[in-house]
This record gives structure tokens, sequence and C-alpha cells, in this order.
């Protein structure tokens, strides 16, 4: 079922993980900056968040998020260099398949952000889709309205399909598993690009269907959104 938990946790949360350890955002990009411990950041613009992430917006009308693996990792560092007195240069050796990992981790999750979608935007779709077969004149049984059920079965079969293939890619990151990760990830990326296709007709569905409401050519009533939603909702059960 789409999406993915995304398991990212704010630059917000971050801090006030950082605050419970005792430490400063000074520490946090001392580690990031000048000893590369940190993974890049995963930037969303507004527009991307779902409702629970609206309070990470920043001052810039975006969020910044972290893995969430990247918390007992930096627990790590603490108790290293806190406790055990290596030196940041000694911690570096001793974590680097952590820190690779977290790498993977962090690239495998922005693809996620691209392929997968939130179920908005399978409920515009198909509204999409009924308003532009009401616009045209399509009939039940017309060549163009055969190819995007066919899309959209399409890429409901694939959407399932890498989710599932995400987790274990995940877990196999996780686990060490390298021989069994790199099969999923050619596998995975195989499937992606299927995906890709299918979202960009998709998107151009919707796209039309917005011009057409927009040149006030189409409306759509609550009574047939409500009724969209009901039988995607089943769809992705």
């Amino acid at each position: 079922m789409e999406p993915l938990i995304s398991n990212l946790i704010s630059y917000k949360e971050l801090l006030a993980f950082l605050k419970e350890k005792k430490k400063d955002v000074n520490w946090f990009n001392t580690l990031r900056t000048r000893h590369k411990f940190i993974h890049k950041p995963i930037i969303k613009p507004s527009h991307m968040l779902s409702l629970k992430e609206m309070d990470a917006i920043g001052k810039q009308g975006r969020a910044v998020f972290y893995l969430t693996d990247l918390k007992p990792y930096l627990e790590e560092i603490i108790r290293l260099h806190d406790q055990e007195d290596f030196t940041y240069k000694q911690i570096q050796g001793k974590i680097l398949d952590r820190t690779k990992k977290l790498e993977r981790l962090r690239e495998i999750h922005l693809l996620d952000d691209i392929r997968l979608k939130q179920v908005e935007f399978f409920y515009d779709f198909e509204i999409a889709k009924a308003k532009i077969k009401e616009y045209l004149g399509w009939n039940d049984n017309s060549k163009e309205l055969s190819l995007l059920d066919h899309i959209y079965e399409t890429r409901s079969k694939y959407g399932k399909k890498y989710h599932f293939l995400t987790i274990e890619v995940k877990n196999s990151i996780k686990e060490r598993l390298h021989p069994k990760h790199e099969g999923l990830i050619k596998e995975r990326e195989e499937i992606g690009k299927n995906i890709d296709y299918c979202n960009y007709i998709m998107d151009s569905t919707i796209r039309y269907c917005a011009k057409l409401i927009k040149e006030k050519k189409i409306t759509i009533k609550e009574s047939e959104m409500e009724e969209v939603r009901a039988n995607v909702d089943k769809n992705l059960e």
C-alpha cells in the first residue's frame, strides 16, 4: 500500500533530540561539515508535505528532514567520544560501515519521494479520467479510456511491487546483505522506470483536467469526488 512510511525526523525534532543528549546545533554542524559524519538532509518544499509534516516548514517555505536511523548513529558517536575517549578521526574508521549504510538509505528514500505517491494522486487521476471522458464524449469501450484504465491498473501493480522491493532493499542494507540488495536494487529500478512512465501519463491527465476546470469547461461535484475516493480506497486495500 502506498505511500511508504517516511521514517524521517524533522530538523526541529533532531534539535530536540540533541538537547536531550546535551549537544547543540554547533556540535551537529561540526559533525556534518568538518567530519562528514552526517548524510545530506532531505529537503521537501511545502507543496510536497503531508499534513503531519507541515509543522516542520522553516522560514524559507521548505522543510528539512533526516533519517530516523540517524538518532542511534549519533548516540554511538556520543558514546565513543564522551565515554570511550575516541577522537572523531578514530570514530570515523570505527563506524564507517554505518555511515555508508545511512548514505545508501538516504538515496533509497529520495527515489521513494519521486515514485511513490500520496493517495490523493490516485483520487485526482480517477476523477480527471471520468471528467475528460464526459467532456470528450468517450464511450465505455473507447480506446482512449481503455488506455487510461490500463495505465492505472499497471501503475497499481508496479506500485505494490516497488513498495515491497523498497522494504526488502532497506532491510538488506540494514542487515548488510550486499549481494542480495544489489540484485533487489536492479529489479527495483527496472520497475521504477515503468512507474515513471505511468506517473507521467497520469500526471498529464490530471493537468489537462485542471486546465479544463480553470477554463470553466468542466466542474467537479463533491458527490463525484466522494464516489471516486471510495472506489480508489477499495482498490488500494
